[in-house]
C-alpha cells in the first residue's frame, strides 16, 4: 500500500494498481494493469507471492516513487525463474531482472522461486526456491538465498541449501515468502523433510528459522509436522508464516486428510494448534487452508480455505480470536 491507499500486486503474467474512488467509481475500487517495459527480453514469468519495498522492514507505506521487487517462479535466461525490480518512471515502470536462477551448475543456486522476496533495512532481499541446491529427487530441495546490491548489480549469497542431513530432517521443498523478526532471523516454512511422517517418504514438512550470516548461515528446525497421531499437529504446510510483534509465528497446513488441516502458533519452543478444519459436520468451518493467515489489527487471525463451507465446498474466510 501506498502513502495514498493504493495497492499494488502482481497476479500470473502482470502487475496491478488497485485505486479506491478514483474518477467517477465514487465508494468503489479500480483495478489498472501497470504499464511495464523489460529491460531484458525475458524477465520472468508466473510471478509468485507479492511484491515489497524498501519501507517493508519498518511497516512504512510505500512512497509511490522507489523501486517494488517480486519474484518469478519460471523464465528468465534459464526458465529457472528471477528476482526482478519494478520502478516507476512518469507513468511508466521498467521490469528489471536482477537475478536468473539455475546460473550455476546443477542449479546449486536455487530452481524456480517458491513466493516473493522480503528486504532487511539494508535493502538485501531475501528469499526461497522451491527447488535446486542439493541433489533431491533429480531436482533439488531448494535453498534458502540473499541478493545484495553492490556495483550496480545484485549478487547472489546461498544461505541454506534444504535435505543437507540425512532423511531430509532439515526440511525440504520450501515454499511462501520468509518473515524476520526484530533481530533479523528469517523464518519459513518446507513442504516435505523433517520425518514423523508415514504419509509422505520424504516427510510432511517443518518450521524453520535461519540466521542470516552469508555461506555459514545455520538453519534450525523449530517443529517437524505430523509428529502426532493422525498427523493432528499439521502436516503439509502450504504457504509460509506471518509474525506478530513479540516474535509469535502463525500458520497453516493443508494436510494429509482433515486430520492435518490446522491453523498453529508456534511461540518460544511451544507449538500448538489453534484450530483444526473440518471440525464441524460437512466441513463448515472449511478445509485446506493453502494461504498463511494475516494478523489483523486488533490482533484476531484472518485467513482463508480452499475448500470446505456451506454450498458448493468452495471454500471460505475464516477469523480466529486471540
Amino acid at each position: 500500500m501506498d502513502t495514498n491507499g493504493n495497492l499494488y500486486g502482481a497476479y500470473r503474467n502482470g502487475f496491478y494498481e488497485l485505486k479506491y474512488g478514483f474518477g467517477h467509481h465514487h465508494n468503489k475500487w479500480q483495478a489498472f494493469d501497470l504499464s511495464v517495459t523489460c529491460s531484458q527480453q525475458n524477465s520472468g514469468t508466473e510471478n509468485i507471492g507479492g511484491l515489497t519495498d524498501a519501507g517493508q522492514s519498518s511497516g512504512a507505506p510505500y512512497d509511490g516513487v522507489s523501486p517494488l521487487y517480486g519474484a518469478a517462479n519460471t523464465g528468465g535466461a534459464n526458465n529457472a525463474g528471477t528476482v526482478f525490480s519494478l520502478t516507476p518512471n512518469g507513468g511508466q515502470w521498467t521490469q528489471t531482472v536482477l537475478y536468473n536462477f539455475c546460473s550455476q551448475k546443477n542449479c546449486t543456486d536455487g530452481l524456480n522461486p517458491a513466493g516473493g522476496v522480503i528486504l532487511d533495512a539494508g535493502g538485501n532481499l531475501f528469499g526461497l526456491t522451491f527447488e535446486g541446491g542439493n541433489n533431491f529427487l533429480n531436482v533439488g530441495a531448494g535453498v534458502a538465498y540473499e541478493l545484495s546490491a553492490s556495483g550496480g548489480s545484485w549478487n547472489e549469497t546461498v544461505l541454506y541449501r534444504f535435505c543437507s542431513v540425512d532423511n531430509c530432517a532439515d526440511g525440504a521443498l520450501p515454499l511462501g515468502d520468509l518473515v524476520s523478526d526484530s533481530a533479523g532471523t528469517l523464518f519459513g516454512t518446507t513442504t516435505a523433510g523433517g520425518g514423523n511422517c508415514k504419509a509422505g517418504k520424504n516427510g510432511c514438512g517443518v518450521i524453520f528459522s535461519l540466521a542470516p550470516t552469508g555461506q555459514n548461515s545455520v538453519e534450525t528446525v523449530l517443529h517437524a509436522f505430523c509428529a502426532k497421531r493422525q498427523c493432528r499437529d499439521g502436516a503439509f504446510p502450504a504457504s509460509g508464516l506471518s509474525i506478530d510483534s513479540s516474535g509469535n509465528l502463525y500458520g497453516t497446513t493443508a494436510g494429509n486428510g482433515p486430520e492435518g488441516d490446522v491453523l498453529f502458533e508456534l511461540s518460544g519452543p511451544t507449538y500448538q494448534v489453534l484450530h483444526s478444519f473440518c471440525s464441524l459436520a460437512g466441513c463448515l468451518d472449511g478445509e485446506e487452508p493453502l494461504a498463511r493467515p494475516i494478523i489483523g489489527p486488533d490482533g484476531n487471525l484472518y485467513g482463508t480455505t480452499f475448500a470446505g463451507g456451506t454450498g458448493s465446498d468452495n471454500g471460505t474466510v475464516f477469523k480466529y480470536t486471540r
